[in-house]
């Protein structure tokens, strides 16, 4: 699937119907993050506060859809998006949607989810980005 050239306001709103907490949405959400161009779109220096919202919630959505779609384990791009959003999220402060955070951290090292996101090894370092995050002040 061959990235759609969007705008970042077309990018935050095609995350966005993909990511609207519905279990069904695990069937395609890796198909949205390549269709959409996430990578490119999260490793870009200022991405919209929308897309980076967004993007956090399409990352929770992969973390839980072993046995419906492409998990955070096959996307081929998680770990530099993952990066991504540590970074951003970081860049643009606290917030509520931004919170997901935690959830992600979370998620990195679920026994339960060990299927979606693989071993929890591979993620070490970004859940600690994540967690080292939700320990600054200005989170607090």
């Amino acid at each position: 699937m061959r990235p759609c050239r969007r705008t970042s306001g077309r990018t935050a709103l095609a995350v966005a119907r993909s990511s609207r907490r519905d279990y069904l949405n695990g069937y395609f959400a890796g198909r949205v993050a390549e269709a959409v161009g996430l990578r490119d779109v999260m490793t870009r220096e200022a991405p919209d506060a929308d897309v980076v919202d967004h993007a956090g919630r399409l990352l929770h959505v992969i973390c839980h859809c072993a046995g419906m779609g492409t998990t955070l384990a096959l996307y081929p791009h998680a770990d530099a998006v993952m990066a991504a959003h540590v970074r951003q999220v970081a860049r643009l402060g606290p917030s509520v949607e931004r919170c997901i955070a935690g959830v992600l951290a979370r998620s990195l090292v679920s026994e339960a989810l060990r299927d979606s996101v693989g071993p929890a090894e591979r993620w070490a370092t970004l859940r600690g980005a994540y967690l080292a995050l939700l320990d600054r002040e200005d989170w607090c």
